[in-house]
């Protein structure tokens, strides 16, 4: 009787395990972390490389109406202002959200991008953010 319980309270720690996992990932997160976005994160780039949108690709499909994204310089002001950020519809899978960078405004510094994304299917929800920085390649 006592080896049956064991067995019982066995498979019910497996089974909230297995629930707790897939609800885990259920939420969206960037792909291959964050290497697949632009800039990545952690990364230094140059004033002439700086790209005219910030893109993030993620592992799943994203929900355009509900997904946003902004850019922020040193803590403070917002330099992406060009633009509502978009989910790009073209791409089949619908896992890429861009914003257009406001290129008169960018200067050397730490940029933070922050990102609220929902996934359509099942609601998940996955908010985050990172750093890169910019030099100046002028000289």
């Amino acid at each position: 009787m006592q080896r049956v319980k064991l067995l019982s309270a066995f498979a019910v720690i497996l089974g909230v395990g297995v629930l707790v996992g897939a609800l885990g990932s259920a939420h969206p997160s960037l792909a291959e972390f964050g290497q697949a976005s632009t800039p990545q994160p952690g990364s230094v780039v140059p004033m002439s490389e700086m790209p005219d949108q910030i893109e993030l690709v993620f592992d799943e499909e994203l929900d355009p109406e509900r997904s946003y994204m902004v850019l922020e310089r040193n803590q403070g002001a917002v330099y992406a202002d060009e633009g509502d950020p978009t989910v790009d519809l073209s791409v089949p899978d619908r896992n890429v959200i861009r914003v257009t960078v406001n290129d008169d405004m960018i200067q050397p510094g730490t940029y933070t991008v922050h990102y609220i994304v929902f996934s359509p299917g099942d609601s998940g929800i996955t908010t985050g953010s990172y750093n890169f920085a910019v030099v100046d390649d002028s000289e």
